[in-house]
C-alpha cells in the first residue's frame, strides 16, 4: 500500500472524515493534517499513518458512517438509561426513536407552517354576508 497524501485524502473522503475529525487521531493539529495533505507525509510518519488508518478501517466506527457524537454527563446518561428502560427498550433503540419522533414533529410543524403561510398569501377577497 502507497501511503502518500493521495492515500490519507481518499481514505479521509470514504470515511467521511473532516480534517477535525482526524486530526486528533493521528495525534496532530488540523494545520499539520493540512500540510500532509498538500505537501505530503514525513517519511518518519509513513508506518506510523500506516498503522492508525488499518486500526480504523478496522473499527466498527469505520463501519457507521455519519454519526452524531455526544456526551453526556452520568446523570444524563442514567435518566436516558431509565426513560429507555421505562420504554422497555435498549438505549440505542430509545435514542433513534427519539430522535425520529423529533423529526417527525419538526417536520409536521413545518408543514402545518408551509399550509398556514400558504392560505395567507391568498389573495381571494374575503366575502362577508353583509
Amino acid at each position: 500500500m502507497n501511503v502518500d497524501k493521495h492515500f490519507l485524502i481518499g481514505w479521509m473522503k470514504r470515511h467521511q472524515l473532516s480534517a477535525a475529525d482526524a486530526a486528533p487521531m493521528f495525534g496532530i493539529t488540523k494545520q499539520t493534517l493540512y500540510n500532509w495533505c498538500s505537501n505530503g507525509i514525513p517519511e518518519t510518519k509513513v508506518e506510523y499513518i500506516t498503522r492508525v488508518t488499518s486500526e480504523y478501517d478496522k473499527s466498527p466506527a469505520a463501519a457507521i458512517g455519519p454519526r452524531i457524537v455526544i456526551s453526556p454527563t452520568e446523570e444524563q446518561f442514567r435518566n436516558w438509561n431509565r426513560a429507555a428502560l421505562d420504554e422497555g427498550q435498549l438505549i440505542e433503540d430509545w435514542a433513534v426513536d427519539s430522535l425520529e419522533k423529533a423529526a417527525d414533529l419538526h417536520f409536521a410543524k413545518i408543514s402545518t407552517f408551509e399550509k398556514f403561510s400558504k392560505v395567507a398569501e391568498d389573495e381571494t377577497p374575503y366575502k362577508s354576508d353583509k
